[in-house]
């Protein structure tokens, strides 16, 4: 630990030294007399500060009456899903407020689809540290991005929504609308849309519905308040090919099954914010959610290898889960500058019930050729489980000059997690026996306290934290199965480390280091047999302790005169205890050989993820172009255990692409290619390197004529090195033509053609323990879709 202090004195003394000199040049009044010039400051499109990049939406030249989402599209770093979800320089963005307040529910995916790029200012991405250490000025947790929007004019209000009706072929229909009244902190909206398809796989629906009311009825006193149900019922084709490997060999498992799935869910949360007075807030936080679910899935697979087996089965899974939560805190700043206090407290239980019928019928077979042996084993399982959590938290700020402070902070949190899982066996006649074998009472206790003291300097360029934190962690663990309690107790002592540098408003460099504990969970704990999968059954480990795990993360941003960014960023991670797979092969009474799936804490898991990119604006005939390069280098090493000997399996995958897009008043044209290669190898098989490759390649434009717009979309992908399935190289052709309607042009009118050649699907790699998993899923997405709609956007300042 004390490297790490040597280390941040190191670039303290340093930087502090640089930052001397360059005053000491500032005041050298001794040169030449130079005459009198004229500076006529040109527009910087990009500001770097100490928390937030800083972005001018006028520098980009997006068409006023389009949506945010196309300004985001501009931005260097940024990278948005087709969904709407938001990732900037490789994290995601969890939020969204509007000049600097809660902004409705704060959902991106929804706001920047909704708000006109006409009223946007600035856009900017700040570290967000959460709502208490904005109040006090203590921070002790790990930031997050937000996307703030500052407003042309200080416009605060505005009434915006849409409404619109769908429909297309495979009896496809979708209704949708959305109103929202802005006034400053006075905010109420409704929310509702309706989809139906009915195809060759079944029958796809959803729903949903959210409400919002927040306001502030005095300076004192503001509420939020949030209501949301949503539902969705889907059907889907899917395969896999997962190869284990073993010190006497190998088993291979393919498999192809047809799911039907549906789930709903409701979700109410509000706050109270009460200010007594300027220096004092209290919080207090209800929520409260409940779901359920129903899965009926149809598999079959064949294994061969170690094990020759093949399977049919039928589950049928349902799930209901309830959660209560209620979140107390109060936040105080002292008279004297910049001494503070923030006391939080949170209670919460949560209960899940779930239960599931399978019927397993195999044929088994004890070596190649043989006429095999059949079996039915069909299953009945009930899961119940209930937790309580109540914690609290103390921090504590004292300033000791104007630039710097100590900062105490104490945690703790109670949990007590009760579960009974049971297994009965179904005769022919349906008659249920009890397997107490299979069933088992779990009882799990944790206590987890964290101390902390750092020193913490911030001043006009630059941030330091040094400090140190205790984690302790208590883990009591009664099984039905064990006459004794466990107790397991970890203590880790680990340092608070932060360093950030602004050199100008163009560039700044930043270091974190983080460090977080992870207690076993009930299913790794529990020493109960599962059989829910009959070709891999899943017994606990009550001897497993908490896993920690320590990262570091540097970045470098520089933003150019020019408008050329770049940005470095490099994460290391060290897992201690980490809670690994233990497999194990195991010969039944019958002769069959068996999968049985454990945990174990085993070290020497680490990953080591560098990230760049560089973007380069350009003009070609008179037109804005940027061009984008960005890659990544991500390797892990993971550590488990089979048959009692350590298997490590060593994973790279380098993802580079480069993109360019060309924006104008009448059109605009994106293409991107991308390369990902993953490679995996298993210390067993050293002579075997698994390699899949993914070639993808974009090219998308608008054309706007009139009152016209036409859009297209093509994206190919070509896909090498999957095992044993066909993961095709699909090419997904997406077009549309809408017009505008109606004298004010609120209106539209459009077709839309998703997946022209049908040809949607999603293939993917993963790994666990020593099994490569290849998956394809394959959903129908093609549609000719017909739909109007008509939106209302009228903003203004009050």
């Amino acid at each position: 630990m004390l490297r790490w202090y040597f280390l941040m004195f190191l670039l303290f003394l340093l930087l502090s030294t640089l930052r001397s000199a360059a005053q000491v040049a500032k005041t050298d009044s001794s040169g030449v007399n130079l005459k009198e010039v004229n500076i006529v400051r040109k527009r910087q499109p990009v500001v770097i500060k100490k928390d937030t990049i800083e972005y001018d939406a006028a520098y980009y030249g997006v068409d006023s009456s389009l949506m945010v989402e196309e300004l985001l599209k501009r931005l260097p770093n940024m990278e948005i899903g087709q969904d709407g979800s938001l990732r900037y320089e490789n994290k995601e963005v969890y939020k969204l407020r509007v000049n600097g307040k809660d902004f409705f529910t704060g959902d991106v995916k929804e706001f920047i689809r909704r708000l006109p790029v006409g009223i946007v200012s600035k856009i900017q991405l700040i570290e967000d540290y959460g709502d208490h250490a904005a109040f006090t000025g203590i921070r002790t947790k790990s930031p997050q991005k937000m996307i703030n929007i500052v407003t042309k004019n200080g416009i605060n209000s505005g009434k915006f929504g849409v409404a619109g009706l769908s429909a297309g072929n495979n009896s496809k229909a979708g209704l949708d609308a959305s109103g929202n009244y802005w006034l400053d902190d006075k905010q109420i909206s409704l929310n509702t849309n309706l989809n139906y398809a009915k195809n060759a796989l079944g029958v796809d629906n959803s729903s949903s519905f959210n409400t919002v009311y927040n306001d502030k009825f005095s300076d004192k006193v503001k509420i939020t308040s949030n209501y949301r149900f949503d539902q969705r019922g889907n059907n889907s084709n899917n395969s896999s090919f997962i190869k284990t490997i073993a010190p006497s060999g190998e088993i291979l498992n393919s498999s192809t099954a047809k799911s039907e799935n549906k789930t709903q869910q409701h979700l109410v949360n509000s706050s109270l914010i009460y200010n007594p007075a300027e220096e004092t807030e209290i919080r207090i936080s209800p929520s409260l959610s409940f779901s359920d679910s129903h899965l009926n899935m149809d598999r079959v697979s064949s294994q061969t290898g170690i094990i020759n087996q093949d399977l049919s089965s039928n589950a049928r899974v349902a799930n209901h889960s309830s959660s209560y939560q209620a979140d107390f805190s109060i936040d105080h700043r002292f008279k004297k500058e910049g001494r503070s206090l923030s006391f939080q407290g949170s209670v919460q239980r949560d209960q899940g019930k779930q239960g599931s019928q399978t019927l397993n019928t195999m044929r088994d077979y004890l070596f190649p050729g043989d006429t095999g042996r059949d079996s039915v084993i069909n299953l009945l399982i009930n899961e119940n489980s209930v937790e309580n959590k109540k914690g609290f938290s103390l921090d504590f700020r004292e300033p000791l000059s104007e630039h710097s402070s100590l900062q105490f902070n104490f945690s703790t949190e109670l949990s007590k997690l009760s579960s009974d899982f049971k297994t009965g066996k179904i005769d022919a006649d349906q008659k249920i026996t009890n397997s107490d074998s299979l069933s088992n009472h779990s009882l799990v206790r944790t206590n987890t306290q964290i101390y902390s003291l750092s020193y913490n300097f911030s001043g006009e360029k630059m941030d330091f934290v040094a400090g140190v934190n205790l984690n302790r962690n208590l883990l009591e663990n009664q099984q039905e199965k064990i006459a004794e309690t466990r107790f397991t107790k970890v203590n880790q002592v680990y340092p608070a480390a932060s360093f950030n540098y602004l050199f100008n408003s163009r560039n700044s460099i930043k270091f974190t280091y983080t460090g977080q504990g992870t207690s076993p969970s009930i299913l790794q704990l529990q020493l109960n047999t599962d059989d829910s999968d009959i070709q891999n059954r899943i017994v606990g480990n009550p001897a497993l302790k908490p896993s920690f795990n320590h990262t570091n993360e540097l970045v470098f941003r520089n933003q150019a005169k020019n408008g050329r960014s770049f940005l470095l960023s490099v994460n290391y991670t060290i897992r201690r205890n980490m809670i690994s797979l233990n497999k194990t092969l195991f010969t039944d009474s019958s002769g069959l050989i068996k999968q049985q799936t454990s945990y174990v804490n085993l070290n020497g898991s680490y990953s080591v993820a560098p990230y760049y990119s560089y973007t380069i604006p350009l003009k070609l005939a008179g037109l804005p172009v940027r061009i984008a390069v960005n890659g990544q280098v991500a390797y892990n090493n993971l550590v488990t255990l089979t048959d009692g000997q350590i298997n490590r399996n060593k994973v790279l995958t380098i993802s580079q692409s480069v993109s360019g897009n060309i924006d104008a008043q009448q059109f605009n044209v994106q293409a991107a290619a991308m390369l990902t290669n993953t490679s995996n190898q298993f210390a067993m098989l050293p002579d075997q390197n698994l390699n899949i490759r993914t070639f993808q390649f974009n090219l998308s434009g608008a054309l706007t004529f009139g009152q016209y717009k036409a859009i297209a979309n093509a994206l190919k992908r070509i896909n090498s090195g999957y095992t044993n399935m066909l993961a095709g190289n699909p090419l997904i052709i997406n077009l549309s033509l809408e017009r505008k309607l109606f004298s004010n042009k609120k209106g539209t009118i459009g077709l839309q053609i998703s997946d022209l050649l049908n040809q949607n699907n999603n293939a993917m790699r993963s790994f666990a323990g020593n099994s490569t998993i290849d998956e394809k899923s394959v959903i129908v997405t093609r549609y000719f879709i017909f739909s109007l709609h008509y939106s209302l956007n009228k903003f203004a300042k009050k």
